[in-house]
């Protein structure tokens, strides 16, 4: 009867290693898919930001040509 027990717990230690060692990867893995996603949302702010200073500029170069067209 002792055998079967020492047989069972170890087993059981196995499985529970298994599936630690299996959230640990899925951990890892949500992880870096949440990064990927920070990651991927930073490049789009970063492009509408690149728009608007485009814009920006566009829009400063006309006021440029404007004031010296009107001052000069």
């Amino acid at each position: 009867m002792g055998e079967a027990f020492l047989s069972q717990a170890t087993n059981n230690n196995g499985q529970i290693k298994n599936l630690l060692a299996e959230s640990e990867k899925n951990s890892y893995k949500e992880k870096t898919g949440l990064q990927n996603i920070q990651g991927n949302l930073l490049l789009k702010n970063i492009d509408q930001l690149n728009e608007v200073l485009e814009q920006i500029k566009s829009d400063s170069l006309k006021l440029n040509k404007k004031i010296n067209h009107t001052y000069l």
